[in-house]
């Protein structure tokens, strides 16, 4: 049987989790006996790192109950709780540690894409807006209005809607008037705050709302991904569609087929060969094995309908989208054959390394 820790992070804003409580991670530990996966889910804190032991919550004849067990040789890590661990060097001494940072920032994320002819046309120009200057060029080079982000991914957060209409000038709707107290503010107060980039500013928007996609992939096999997707809706006014800032989460096909009907057969298709594809390619730019991903797609809407442009991966893809619209077993499902995978590839190295102690 496959032993598994799922270690989840109370203390991230939107992710409150009493037990197993979240559908994604209840459904989890319900259908992991029948994949033959002893799961359980924990937090930083249950770790006993010097007995090697974790106080893991299990589900036991359909109640849960706390158990003290040796640590599992698969941890299913949240974000941050690796680092409150002592770090995944220290850690991977105990455990399979699945996730860790692609190490990509928006700018490097543009350059990548930017190399592939079958993924070019998802990248948005992207400038480093380190400098007052740089957002004026902005300013000249994609239009009237940009968009300011932090380089390093801040889930929607310290997103900035920069707009300039002939001398005037907006931030997020609000009004600064000349180009001199605009100029202020940025270098005075934004500039304090976050390493930015800067990009035009995608039409992905239905009356004045913003919308966009995410696929939430997961590795099954050596060249498989499994997916799910995700619309979502934000709150107008908004920059950013994130569920925690007030977005819904919707089906696809509903939301394409009500706001692009002719286009939401050829949209769900595109959207589907990217969640098979691109991580693959994402794969080969690193050193190191990925098994989920999360790739937000916005789209570029015009006369002519809307094409898609990628504003980010996400190499910690919560579990929000799924469980807010219902849709937690495939994933789950999808989840239990990564474990499966992750285990082959655990028993495959440690038969190699014994042949070559024995050699």
């Amino acid at each position: 049987m496959i032993k598994v820790c799922k270690v989840v992070n109370q203390d991230l804003p939107g992710r409150r989790v009493k037990g197993a409580r979240t559908p994604y991670y209840e459904a989890l530990i319900h259908i992991a006996p029948a994949f033959d996966v002893e799961f359980c889910i924990c937090k930083a804190e249950d770790f006993d790192l010097k007995a090697k032991t974790v106080n893991g919550l299990f589900l036991n004849k359909g109640s849960y109950e706390r158990r003290i067990v040796p640590i599992p040789p698969i941890i299913d890590n949240s974000p941050n709780t690796v680092q409150k661990l002592g770090g995944r060097e220290a850690m991977s001494e105990y455990a399979f540690i699945i996730r860790r940072s692609f190490g990509f920032d928006k700018l490097k994320q543009y350059n990548l894409l930017m190399k592939s002819p079958e993924f070019m046309h998802l990248a948005i120009p992207t400038r480093k807006a380190n400098e007052l200057s740089v957002i004026h060029e902005s300013f000249d080079e994609f239009g009237d209005e940009i968009v300011l982000k932090p380089q390093a991914g801040k889930q929607g957060r310290s997103v900035y809607g920069l707009r300039r209409i002939k001398n005037e000038y907006t931030i997020n709707g609000i009004e600064f008037g000349s180009k001199a107290k605009f100029d202020d503010y940025v270098e005075g107060s934004l500039f304090t705050l976050e390493r930015f980039i800067a990009q035009p500013r995608i039409k992905s928007r239905l009356d004045g709302r913003p919308f966009d996609v995410r696929i939430h992939t997961i590795r099954t096999a050596r060249n498989r991904h499994e997916h799910e997707i995700f619309a979502r809706l934000g709150g107008a006014g908004r920059v950013a569609a994130n569920r925690h800032l007030g977005g819904a989460v919707l089906p696809p096909e509903f939301f394409f087929g009500e706001h692009f009907p002719e286009q939401a057969e050829s949209i769900l298709e595109e959207l589907k060969v990217i969640g098979n594809k691109l991580p693959l390619y994402i794969q080969k730019q690193l050193s190191f094995p990925i098994f989920d991903t999360g790739i937000d797609i916005g789209f570029e809407i015009s006369d002519k309908g809307c094409s898609m442009k990628m504003y980010e991966t996400n190499s910690f893809p919560g579990a929000g989208m799924p469980s807010a619209l219902g849709r937690v077993n495939n994933l789950a499902i999808a989840m239990m054959k990564c474990y499966h995978y992750i285990d082959e590839r655990i028993r495959v190295k440690s038969e190699q390394a014994k042949q070559g102690d024995s050699t």
